[in-house]
């Protein structure tokens, strides 16, 4: 079970501009098929970015980092068009691979 931490003024700031909290963003890492992409350092930190859907119908990203053994989730948002276009072509490919075996 992965650990998860956020600011909470970070969180309320999300939900106002994003319309998605942090509590509700980090079920994205419990999308089999998700995307994570290596993103760029900032303050020293490495940031990443993953790509899934949540509820089982929202497909979204989240900008997070990783202390210790702590996900510190950072921005959660409505994927990009890219992103979106990404993540349905893995899932397809992931699914069709998955139907050969």
């Amino acid at each position: 079970m992965l650990n998860f931490e956020w600011d909470e003024n970070k969180d309320r700031l999300n939900r106002k501009k994003h319309g998605i909290g942090f509590d509700r963003a980090k079920s994205v890492f419990d999308d089999e098929s998700a995307i994570a992409y290596s993103g760029k350092t900032k303050e020293g930190e490495n940031r990443f970015l993953i790509v899934g859907k949540v509820l089982g119908k929202f497909i979204i990203a989240v900008v997070f980092t990783i202390r210790s053994t702590v996900y510190r989730l950072i921005s959660a948002r409505q994927a990009q068009k890219s992103e979106i276009k990404d993540y349905l072509t893995h899932k397809l490919n992931k699914d069709v691979d998955g139907k050969k075996n």
